[in-house]
Formats: C-alpha cells, sequence, structure tokens
C-alpha cells in the first residue's frame, strides 16, 4: 500500500503489519490507520535534519519545475532551522523559476545582490560558500557579457562602452574575441577620423573623435580638428567682407559716373556662398 506524506508530499511505501511509518524525505513518523488504510494526522516525532531532508525533497521537486510545493517545503525547512543555507538557495531557484543549481549563473537577476542569496552565503559552510560564489561571479560575469554584446550592436558610440565592460571580464567565455573585434572597429573609426580632418572635414571628426577621446592621440586630434574649423570660419569671414567690400566699390562707381548700376544683392551673395 502506498501513502502521500501530508508535510512533504511524497510517496511511503507501508508495508503489511506496520502500525506506523517515517517519511525518509522530510522525517516526520505518522501512525497508519489499518481499518482505513490512511494516514492520520498525528506526528510521533521528528526526526534530526528534518530541515535539510524537507530541502533535499524540495529540490527534487524543482527538478520537475514545481515550484509552488517545493516553496512549501523550504518554508517549512526554514521554520525548522533559519540558518539552513541550502534552503535559501532552494527559495532562490524557486524565485528565478530554475531547477538546479547550476542554473544560478543563467538567473536575469545579479545574485550577490539578492537577500536570499546573501543569506545563503552567510549561513553556509566554507566549502558551500566558495561554491555559491563561484556561481555568483559567472552570473556576474554572464551579465557583463550580455551588457556588452548589446552595446557592441548598437551605435559606433557605443564601443567605447562595450570595451570598458569587456576588459573587466578578460577571459570569460567569447569576452577576448569580442574585445578585439570592437577594438578593430574603434581603430577603424579612429583612421576616418584623421581622413577627415586630412580632407578638410574637421567637423565630421570632431563628432566621430568625441566618443573616443581617451583613445590614442584623440584630443591632440580633436584640438587640430577645432583649429581647422576657426580657421575655415575665419577664411569664409574674410571672403564674405571682400565680397561685400566690391560690390559697394561698384555701387560707388556707378553713382559716381551717374549710371544705373546694377542690382548687386550682397547678402544673397554671402548667403551663397556660406551654403556651398
Amino acid at each position: 500500500m502506498t501513502l502521500m506524506c501530508e508535510m512533504c508530499g511524497a510517496v511511503l511505501q507501508i508495508k503489511s503489519g506496520v502500525d506506523s511509518v517515517v517519511c525518509e524525505y522530510c522525517g516526520v513518523a505518522r501512525v497508519v490507520s489499518k481499518s482505513e488504510g490512511k494516514m492520520v494526522e498525528t506526528v510521533l516525532q521528528t526526526a534530526n535534519g528534518s530541515a535539510e531532508s524537507l530541502t533535499d525533497r524540495a529540490f527534487i521537486l524543482l527538478e520537475h519545475s514545481d515550484f509552488a510545493k517545493a516553496n512549501e517545503l523550504l518554508e517549512q525547512a526554514l521554520n525548522i532551522d533559519p540558518r539552513y543555507a541550502k534552503a535559501y538557495v532552494g527559495q532562490l531557484l524557486v524565485m528565478c523559476q530554475l531547477n538546479i543549481e547550476s542554473q544560478l549563473v543563467d538567473c536575469d537577476l545579479i545574485l550577490e545582490e539578492q537577500p536570499l542569496f546573501k543569506k545563503a552565503s552567510q549561513f553556509a559552510s566554507e566549502n558551500y560558500r566558495i561554491m555559491l560564489m563561484g556561481y555568483a561571479t559567472s552570473n556576474r560575469n554572464d551579465a557583463l557579457l550580455k551588457e556588452a554584446i548589446q552595446k557592441a550592436k548598437g551605435r559606433p558610440r557605443k564601443l567605447d562602452e562595450a570595451i570598458s565592460i569587456l576588459e573587466q571580464i578578460p577571459g570569460y567565455k567569447n569576452a577576448d574575441e569580442l574585445l578585439a573585434w570592437c577594438e578593430e572597429g574603434r581603430n577603424a573609426k579612429y583612421e576616418e577620423a584623421k581622413r577627415h580632418i586630412a580632407n578638410n572635414n574637421p567637423e565630421i571628426a570632431i563628432a566621430i573623435l568625441g566618443r573616443m577621446k581617451n583613445y590614442q592621440d584623440a584630443p591632440e586630434l580633436i584640438k587640430q580638428a577645432r583649429e581647422l574649423v576657426m580657421a575655415k570660419q575665419k577664411r569664409k569671414n574674410k571672403i564674405a567682407l571682400t565680397i561685400v567690400a566690391i560690390v559697394f566699390i561698384l555701387m560707388i562707381i556707378a553713382t559716381l559716373a551717374n549710371y544705373e548700376a546694377p542690382n548687386y544683392d550682397s547678402g544673397n551673395i554671402i548667403s551663397t556662398y556660406y551654403n556651398t
């Protein structure tokens, strides 16, 4: 005959002629009624280490994605032993909807920031704490890698941000490969900016270099580009003044010669010049 433990949900095998049974998972013993063939709500004893047994049973339920029942068992375990680290880890698995401990590295949350993880680390044995911190490190590195990938896929101005992130996780998964790709892209933009300076397009160069101010001699190139912009503006201003002077002189000559001067619109001439 089989019965279900009402404490943890485990299936209990009842041998004939037996008046009581102890759940191998939660350690709770109960009386069995022979006449009715069902379990009575009388608890005979709670075995030592029942928090561990309840948690073990909860982890079995987690593997089958029975998160609600698993959480009930974990709460019971913590009521028995509030310092049982693995039960807090189990509750963290429930919160993240994960099946096994090793999947904590894939949790969308930052483990080290979660109260349940902090409690688990606080009460864990030294070896278990080392294992948990290993999960946390991989979890954090995964989060950083995902963030870097998103930035690398974005606009070129995000490459510097992606590089800064990737430099924090050298050797992790494909971080080094992605870092090399980002640095290659940044260098290509840097060379493009230098070409724009050489081709007298300093405005474009400034826009590019402004996103990589700390890269190589970018600050010096920005300064050079700004000087070119100022020089271009001075030349335009000088030419504009020259045009105005020429038009003014022509108007004076026409007036002195009592001749109807052509209608020179200096404003329109200057506007046309600046727009070229």
